[in-house]
């Protein structure tokens, strides 16, 4: 129980496939419990000759590593994974049944030009894409994140490279990013003091000299 509402158990979801073992041809296995209809959805679209009832959440990405280990050589079973910093810092899991996703997160996938072209078009459901280029510079954009987010990623590599038990930092853009200028800057100095924690954390941590390893 949590806040007087149950919860689901780790235990329950590792087991729950059982129930559903004759509606599935294939078992597809994810990390978030919060994500389980997205990737649902996103299969049945993906696989529609594929007999598809419920995909398992095992509720974080090592359950689902340990869950796979047990099952290697099972291919009614796919465990799907976030790739995270896990390629950068050279901790891909090597075993056949384990699939990454190609960006850090399933929601990466969706941060792509038509997605974003389709949203625009849910106000304005007449617009044509020549015309939202116009009013849309989807490199500009990119060009803007990259600008903006490299330091905090470089910061969050750090923390899960020297374990630092730090909480990455959660972005609110409107209070940490003035947009008004050419090129957009941070605001505010939330940001820079997470920064400095960080490198204050590295010291205490016998990290070398520099936070930018």
């Amino acid at each position: 129980m949590k806040d007087g509402f149950p919860e689901l158990t780790d235990s329950f979801l590792a087991g729950q496939d059982i129930l559903y073992s004759q509606f599935n041809d294939i078992d597809f296995y994810v990390e978030d419990t919060e994500q389980e209809h997205f990737y649902y959805n996103i299969f049945r679209k993906l696989f529609p000759e594929i007999k598809l009832d419920k995909i398992f959440p095992l509720n974080g990405k090592k359950n689902v590593i340990d869950a796979a280990k047990l099952t290697i050589g099972d291919k009614k079973k796919v465990y799907i994974v976030d790739l995270d910093f896990d390629k950068i810092l050279g901790r891909r899991e090597n075993i056949s049944n384990i699939f990454y996703l190609e960006k850090y997160s399933i929601e990466n996938h969706l941060f792509a030009k038509n997605t974003l072209f389709e949203l625009i078009r849910e106000k304005k459901t007449k617009l044509k894409n020549h015309e939202i280029e116009l009013i849309f510079n989807y490199k500009k954009l990119l060009n803007e994140c990259k600008h903006l987010l490299s330091e905090l990623s470089c910061s969050f590599i750090l923390i899960q490279k020297y374990s630092l038990g730090k909480e990455y930092f959660g972005l609110n853009p409107t209070r940490d990013f003035d947009f008004s200028t050419p090129v957009p800057k941070y605001k505010n100095n939330f940001i820079n003091q997470f920064f400095a924690s960080i490198e204050l954390a590295l010291k205490g941590n016998g990290a070398k000299n520099s936070w930018w390893i």
